[in-house]
């Protein structure tokens, strides 16, 4: 038996041999013929012609290393990239109409690609699937109603499942690269709700003493809810007339943990209290407008209020809520007084911080801001809401 072992043995390594030495003349033919088609060269190990490879190179004529991508069935790489710009061309006039971010991020893009030949990390070598994130960009940008991931991927792509597993991640980079860009910094589950893309209709919580018709007739009193109330989406868009019972102030709070500490220790029955969140999404917005509009309804004056991070971020998001929605917008916990208080819980901030910071004090958009700015270059911080709650 043993004598067996070693004959089969001996036979599995001489058909090996056989085998290696096959394959090395097929090698080696393939080598001289793709020398003879001038695509590549190559030299001998020393006493080793015909028999041993010391080193193969490429022919970098012209046209040589497209035939060689050609015999390989690849794409050249700058053939890649002048198809992903007509792509973001294309993409770019469609979005004209639109003075929009993600608009200005990808005129910057293809600016960039005019001056090198590499695939930024937001796109891919895929046709298809650049096009489908272009595809995704450019319904975000147009949209102002909510809609759900997968009947989003189902219109965009006729797959349910598309989105999630192909086009979100890169439209996600691309909206954070965005926010970096601006010196401000959101949670991903908050970067595609802006733009009205949800998981499930979107929950909007607040505390107050409102009364709200649907345009069913029904009537829903949230005056009763002394710990805090929350509407649906689909209850908003369906939102015939709000009344505010005697309510002579409304405050906007950006982040979660200060609104829940804040409703929890204050039950004031003229104050309504809303939870802002990052960027309000399109529901949101009409939510926010729904109740200016019951509120420009009062006799009285009401005051509205918006506290935010004392950042880039806050700054941006009091500003967009002030100019799209209520004029009369004043900060809360905005101010000089507040970021000195907490100086020693302050985060400090980097030299490209700065320069944002410095370019917002000569925009006449934050000049309500422009004095608490300076103070943050001096004092080189920024403060964030939640400092303020221990």
């Amino acid at each position: 038996m043993q004598k067996i072992a070693f004959r089969m043995q001996d036979e599995q390594e001489l058909s090996r041999s056989l085998e290696i030495a096959e394959e090395k003349e097929q090698f080696l033919s393939a080598l001289s013929g793709m020398k003879q088609r001038g695509l590549i060269d190559f030299s001998w190990v020393r006493y080793e012609r015909e028999n041993l490879v010391e080193r193969v190179w490429l022919v970098t004529e012209d046209g040589k290393i497209k035939e060689c991508y050609k015999i390989l069935k690849r794409t050249p790489k700058e053939d890649i990239v002048d198809t992903l710009k007509r792509s973001l061309s294309v993409c770019v006039e469609n979005m004209k109409h639109k003075d929009n971010e993600v608009l200005f991020f990808l005129e910057k893009l293809l600016k960039s690609l005019e001056q090198k030949v590499s695939i930024p990390r937001f796109f891919t070598e895929d046709k298809n699937l650049n096009e489908n994130i272009l595809k995704c960009l450019n319904y975000l940008i147009q949209n102002d109603q909510e809609i759900q991931e997968r009947v989003l991927s189902g219109f965009l792509y006729g797959d349910s499942k598309y989105f999630e597993r192909h086009v979100k991640g890169k439209v996600l980079s691309i909206l954070k690269a965005i926010k970096k860009e601006k010196g401000e910094e959101f949670p991903d589950e908050e970067l595609l709700p802006e733009h009205g893309v949800v998981k499930w209709p979107e929950i909007l919580e607040f505390k107050g003493n409102l009364l709200v018709q649907l345009k069913n007739g029904s009537r829903i009193d949230f005056s009763f809810q002394i710990y805090g109330a929350y509407i649906n989406s689909l209850t908003v868009e369906n939102v015939e007339e709000i009344t505010t019972n005697g309510i002579k102030r409304v405050i906007f709070i950006e982040n979660k943990a200060n609104y829940i500490s804040y409703i929890a220790k204050h039950n004031k029955s003229e104050e309504l209290v809303i939870f802002h969140g990052g960027c309000y999404s399109p529901v949101k917005g009409r939510w926010f407008k729904k109740i200016h509009e019951a509120c420009s309804r009062h006799k009285e004056r009401v005051e509205f209020y918006h506290w935010s991070d004392i950042d880039v971020g806050g700054f941006r998001i009091f500003e967009r809520l002030k100019t799209q929605i209520i004029p009369g917008l004043e900060p809360y916990h905005m101010n000089i007084e507040t970021l000195e208080k907490y100086y020693t819980k302050g985060m400090p901030i980097k030299e490209s911080y700065r320069k944002l910071l410095m370019e917002m004090i000569q925009d006449p958009k934050y000049d309500m801001f422009w004095c608490l700015m300076e103070r943050m270059l001096e004092l080189n911080i920024r403060l964030e809401q939640e400092q303020l709650l221990y």
